[in-house]
């Protein structure tokens, strides 16, 4: 996702919003389903380029009506390598509203490339720092606690996409109206003994193309993505373009009928 764990690591939903044109029909055929493993030739960071976001999260209540911005904050990615493995990384600075007052986030990723699976997070907060250390099998987590840092190696059932971050991998997919992409995702939550993984099975499917304004600029036929649980149920939906920043909008559907709202407009390019 585009926005810090501090926030968004407890949201189990991932996108939806309210429409701004008249949706294209889907395909007149059955969607088909695809799945996608990390490393499915259907995903790559290959052709990524680097540039910098600017992007707003706001609450938006069942009724519609948005508050204020809660975070904003600015994403910087950049193309590397590493000990031959070549990464994507990306800079996460941003402003946090809290029930405890206002807080500065700065969180640091790296995705392997080819895969756009996660590598490494590092985020610093008034909470403390917090790192995932992710491999095929596992991830090694390091919380702050009251009693200090907490580290425990929690394994996953198979190779997942990072679930706060999954637009990664939509934003990469081929974009066919009426197709459905089955991911599996993880991300951390909370365990009654200390750090724990959830992992889920997203379905995401190109539904339409329609025009969106996201801080008054509009993106003509952005291609619509509905994102849905295992059991069909709708968690939101997001908004992709062709070039950066490729997703625009991205809302979160929450259980009491609120939303939350994701705003990305390109900040600068190199």
């Amino acid at each position: 996702m585009r926005a810090p764990l501090l926030c968004l690591c407890t949201t189990s939903a991932l996108l939806g919003a309210g429409p701004t044109a008249a949706r294209a029909p889907l395909c007149a055929a059955p969607a088909d389903t695809v799945d996608v493993p990390t490393g499915s030739p259907l995903v790559s960071g290959e052709h990524m380029t680097a540039f910098t976001t600017h992007l707003t999260v706001t609450p938006v209540g069942a009724d519609g009506a948005a508050g204020a911005p809660r975070q904003e904050g600015t994403n910087t990615i950049t193309l590397a390598d590493s000990g031959g493995v070549r990464l994507v990384r990306v800079r996460s600075l941003s402003h946090v509203t809290t029930p405890n007052g206002p807080a500065d986030v700065v969180t640091d990723f790296a995705f392997d490339r080819r895969t756009l699976a996660l590598r490494d997070m590092h985020q610093t907060s008034p909470r403390g720092e917090m790192r995932l250390r992710a491999d095929a099998d596992a991830v090694e987590v390091t919380v702050p606690t009251p009693a200090g840092a907490k580290s425990a190696r929690l394994a996953l059932s198979g190779p997942a996409f990072y679930g706060p971050w999954s637009d990664f991998a939509v934003e990469e997919l081929p974009r066919t109206l009426g197709t459905t992409y089955r991911l599996r995702l993880w991300q951390p939550a909370p365990g009654p003994d200390g750090p724990a993984l959830r992992e889920e099975t997203h379905l995401y499917t190109f539904v339409a193309r329609e025009d969106v304004v996201v801080f008054g600029r509009t993106h003509a036929r952005a291609w619509v993505a509905e994102d849905r649980g295992a059991d069909g149920k709708l968690l939101g939906r997001m908004w992709v373009v062709d070039g950066p920043p490729k997703l625009v909008r991205w809302t979160i559907l929450n259980p009491d009928g609120s939303s939350t709202r994701i705003d990305q407009e390109v900040a600068s390019a190199p």
